[in-house]
């Protein structure tokens, strides 16, 4: 019994030391590849350039797929391909197994690799016959330091770059950089010639400046982007997520001399806004003053009118009261003495005096015959 238990103990060791030897894990934050006696790479075969036009275009010809059959590498129908450069070197990719290709000696030698980019559990043969290679496939931030550059105009300005990046292609990787440390070496050296090419191309005012719509971050951070990205991904198999400028600084002598362009900015924009205000003003003014004159004009007319109007009116009335004399002082009496008695007032006259004898009798008005007019 005693024997069975050690026997069963020495396979479960056997099995475990087996599984760590000929197999690993790949998590969901990794990526790995698999190498042959310590190369990523091993040669399968080779075949003649009349493929070659045909993976310019990143087509892979049916004459290739059967060449890859004969030499026991059946591909995928959806497998793709990718120019690395024209003409020299490309890379199909066929689900787990990548076939780089590159034109030496006057033919096509295909290659194989085993790069693994997708979690799970993966088979392999025992060191030293193959041996494993695990990258952090995660996002990583790499912050450069500060760095002095120059804009269009010659003016120093010191900007801290970051970029957000993560490892793409495990082969491209390790055969150009090899290790993260570096990658961050590589990175720095690009980051630096990128923003001092793009900077160069942009002034001074596009990243300071009183105007905001005339501040061109965004912009710039792209163009930078665009520039590394497809450095760092064509050479390196990293690929670049996002960029951005964390701190812009400038000297104490250019703070001066921005500040004080601001000032005379500001200035200029005040006299400007003064003088369109003052011009704005005086046509208001003028066209009150026109408004003015042509209301006045027009009321002056219209007082004319009224009284033309109102003249031929009291001619007509004077030419009555001239027919009829007793009408007329009988209505100036009436227009006195409504006027005099309109307040409260004691007044001592003679009863028999203009016009308060209309108090005491009421003069007989008959009209005149029309004769007698």
């Amino acid at each position: 019994m005693k024997n069975i238990a050690i026997t069963i103990f020495i396979a479960l060791i056997a099995v475990v030391m087996g599984l760590y030897l000929t197999s690993f894990q790949v998590r969901e934050t990794e990526s790995a590849l698999v190498m042959t006696f310590g190369d990523a790479t091993k040669f399968l075969f080779s075949v003649g350039l009349e493929f070659q036009g045909d993976l310019d275009n990143g087509i892979i010809s049916e004459g290739l797929r059967q060449e890859f059959e004969g030499n026991g590498a059946s591909l995928l129908q959806d497998v793709t391909v990718s120019v690395e450069q024209a003409g020299v070197t490309w890379l199909i990719t066929d689900e787990l197994k990548k076939y780089p290709i590159k034109k030496e000696e006057g033919r096509l030698k295909i290659y194989t690799t085993r790069e693994i980019t997708k979690p799970g559990w993966y088979f392999k043969w025992p060191a030293p016959i193959q041996t494993k290679e695990i990258f952090d496939s995660r996002m990583q931030v790499f912050e450069a330091d500060l760095g002095e550059t120059t804009t269009k105009g010659a003016v120093p300005i010191i900007v801290n770059t970051y970029v957000v990046w993560r490892i793409a292609e495990p082969l491209k990787f390790l055969n150009a950089v090899g290790t993260v440390k570096q990658a961050e070496t590589k990175l720095y050296s690009q980051i630096t010639d990128t923003q001092n090419r793009v900077i160069g191309q942009h002034s001074f005012g596009e990243f300071v400046n009183s105007d905001s719509e005339e501040i061109k971050f965004n912009q710039i951070e792209a163009e930078m982007l665009a520039d590394l990205e497809q450095t760092l991904s064509d050479e390196y198999g990293i690929e670049i997520k996002a960029l951005g400028i964390k701190q812009l600084k400038v000297s104490k002598d250019v703070s001066k001399d921005v500040f004080e362009r601001m000032k005379t900015d500001r200035k200029r924009r005040t006299e400007a806004t003064i003088a369109r205000g003052e011009a704005e003003a005086t046509k208001i003014r003028a066209d009150a003053n026109y408004k003015a004159k042509e209301l006045l004009a027009t009321a002056e007319a219209r007082a004319k009118v009224i009284r033309g109007q109102g003249d031929a009116e009291a001619a007509k009335h004077y030419k009555m009261l001239e027919e009829d004399p007793e009408l007329a002082m009988f209505l100036r009496n009436i227009e006195s003495l409504e006027k005099i008695l309109k307040e409260r007032s004691t007044i001592v006259i003679p009863a028999d005096s203009e016009p308060f004898t209309l108090l005491k009798n009421i003069p007989s008005l008959e009209p005149k015959s029309q004769e007698g007019r």
